[in-house]
């Protein structure tokens, strides 16, 4: 699946959203703080908090107490040194769908697939690991082709919980491919504001 078609699932909610009225348009906003785990260790120079991520979404209520959202996001990372993911004014996009399963008055769970769009420079990329500079060998079974290029496909799975019928906080789990060598995870924490 290109990007492209992968941008317009949020075109499906549409017959959706036409339901609703104008007045409840179901878009959210969020700020999360990204905490690296595993792979992801190894792309960033900061430790465990690794960066921000900044996105918008659509809800569209399937039937009470089960939702479908539709998100973009933007994550902003401090990346280490060879790996090309240095320059934090490269933000790196991720985009997907939810579903979202109410569990009573405060909680929900949700999970789904996500794609990501990876921003690495490759003149930064001087690290063998994150480059296409070595041949397959003991050390590199890979060998080259370590760059990120392309639209890479992963998950996410969490918990959503509810301040006010505006304020939410949320914590989730991702993970998604990199390269041949890294399928860096990351744990994220921040607060989703329901603008309508």
């Amino acid at each position: 699946m290109t990007l492209k078609r992968f941008l317009m699932l949020p075109l499906a909610a549409l017959p959706l959203l036409g339901q609703a009225n104008a007045d409840t348009i179901p878009l959210e906003g969020s700020f999360n703080l990204v905490i690296a785990s595993q792979d992801m260790n190894k792309l960033v120079r900061s430790g465990n908090l690794a960066g921000y991520t900044a996105g918008l979404a659509l809800r569209s209520e399937v039937k009470p107490g089960l939702d479908l959202r539709y998100h973009l996001n933007f994550m902003f990372l401090r990346g280490a040194d060879g790996t090309g993911l240095k320059n934090a004014n490269r933000p790196h996009f991720f985009g997907g769908m939810d579903v979202m399963q109410e569990l009573n008055a405060k909680w929900s769970v949700f999970g789904g697939p996500m794609a990501v769009q990876w921003k690495q420079n490759k003149n930064q990329a001087t690290d063998p690991s994150f480059n296409n500079s070595k041949p397959a060998s003991s050390a590199f079974p890979n060998g080259g082709n370590n760059y990120a290029d392309g639209t890479k496909f992963g998950f996410r799975i969490g918990a959503e919980y509810r301040f006010s019928k505006k304020l939410r906080t949320d914590l989730s789990f991702q993970q998604a491919e990199f390269n041949k060598v890294f399928n860096p995870s990351w744990y994220s924490v921040g607060l989703t504001y329901l603008f309508n």
